[in-house]
């Protein structure tokens, strides 16, 4: 409900017009432009957008595109998750949330086209990007007692530079053969320029039963891991060596010590694409792939340290502990009694994460036109396909019940009459 307790309504009357020129099959330019005029804020609104397309050469192909828009805030639509909880919603006078933000959007992408065997075998495609985002919208967590997963806020001025790169190959094409085969992954870095008030100085436990926080410093990332540098486990004394804000070591841990220890965000990630054509046959292979990320394993610290050794924990809480004098171990020692606030961020639990899965594989079989025209089909597909075959990873941790690792199987039956 609203505290003001009135209604607001929204017209709007606008028209567009566009316009293609071309220079043959050599260069092309579409140019755009929307009016409207808006009665709430009682404002006529120009909106430009333009489209270019350059051929430079046969096989390289220059694209560029720039567009103007408006957003304002809809509190309903940013939190509409919360309607969900039965409770009541109070929206107090909307102040400088009822704004309008202006939203330019610049992109452009170089296409080469290259023959291994023959003239379009094979295609490379890379782009570079580069944009800054103002008063970014963002879905924070929030703790279970409040009847909600997240909520959104306005995060602020935030950085975008990376690439995207696809490579396209016909690698075998005959009579009876076929193998086409898909590459492509992308890297994406961001700096936060500007921290909303929201935000600035405050922190947010992702997940309940995980020590980790949700940090945000301007210059930073937005997936940057923050924690206590840690030097490991005493060999002496089985307690952990932190490393301060100043780089001296101690064995006290003060949170005011996390610093960046990682970040989430893999240097590269993408998917491999195989189809295998014989005949009637086909078979269709989709690997993903990440590298170069960090990920704080929660395993580690839920089942390896941070245990009751009465329940169920990971083998290597009685392996890999630190047990008498002289041990070289990557974890502390087993407590009889678990204490109650033992939950902390160390650098210890932030590994490197590379992983290679094949996400699914189908095969399929469409039947010959002469069998068909007797059971009175057009077409006629069977097929089966099965999801997460098999993954592999530098980092081991468990899935845990509420998001086990299963593998799915579907039939496929697709005719045409």
């Amino acid at each position: 409900k609203s505290s003001a307790a009135s209604d607001v309504y929204k017209r709007q009357a606008g028209a567009y017009a566009e316009y293609t020129y071309a220079i043959k099959d050599k260069f092309s330019i579409v140019a755009g432009l929307r009016g409207d005029y808006n009665h709430y804020y009682d404002r006529f609104f120009l909106t430009p957008r333009g489209h270019l397309k350059w051929n430079i050469t046969p096989s390289t192909t220059l694209r560029a595109s720039a567009g103007l828009g408006y957003r304002s805030t809809n509190v309903i639509t940013d939190n509409i998750g919360m309607l969900a909880t039965g409770r009541e919603l109070v929206i107090p006078a909307l102040g400088d949330l009822d704004r309008l933000e202006k939203a330019l959007t610049l992109g452009g992408s170089l296409t080469q086209t290259f023959g291994l065997v023959n003239p379009g075998d094979a295609t490379l495609s890379f782009d570079y990007f580069r944009n800054t985002t103002k008063d970014q919208l963002m879905t924070i967590p929030l703790p279970a007692s409040t009847g909600s997963e997240d909520i959104v806020v306005n995060f602020g001025e935030n950085q975008n530079v990376g690439y995207e790169f696809s490579v396209a190959a016909q690698v075998i094409r005959s009579k009876n053969w076929a193998w086409t085969t898909v590459i492509n992954g992308s890297h994406v870095k961001d700096r936060i320029n500007r921290i909303s008030t929201t935000l600035k100085n405050t922190s947010y436990q992702i997940e309940e039963d995980s020590p980790l926080r949700l940090r945000f410093r301007e210059g930073g990332s937005q997936y940057d891991i923050y924690a206590v540098r840690s030097a490991g486990i005493d060999p002496a004394t089985g307690q952990e060596i932190f490393i301060d804000r100043n780089g001296e070591y101690t064995f006290r841990y003060d949170a005011d010590d996390e610093v960046v220890v990682g970040n989430t965000q893999p240097k590269l990630q993408g998917t491999w694409l195989n189809t295998l054509r014989y005949k009637g046959w086909s078979l269709n292979l989709v690997f993903s792939y990440k590298f170069g990320g960090d990920t704080y394993n929660k395993t580690l610290w839920s089942k390896v340290e941070d245990i009751d050794p009465r329940y169920n924990v990971d083998a290597r809480a009685f392996t890999d502990r630190w047990k008498r004098p002289g041990d070289l171990s990557r974890f502390l020692a087993i407590k009889e009694i678990r204490p109650e606030d033992s939950s902390y961020s160390s650098e210890r639990f932030v590994e490197r994460l590379n992983e290679l899965w094949l996400s699914s594989a189908m095969l399929t079989y469409e039947f010959q036109a002469k069998f068909l025209k007797r059971i009175g089909f057009k077409r006629l597909a069977i097929g089966v396909g099965v999801s997460d075959i098999f993954r592999l990873s530098t980092v081991k941790y468990e899935r845990g019940t509420s998001y086990p690792y299963s593998r799915t199987i579907n039939l496929v039956f697709r005719p045409t009459f």
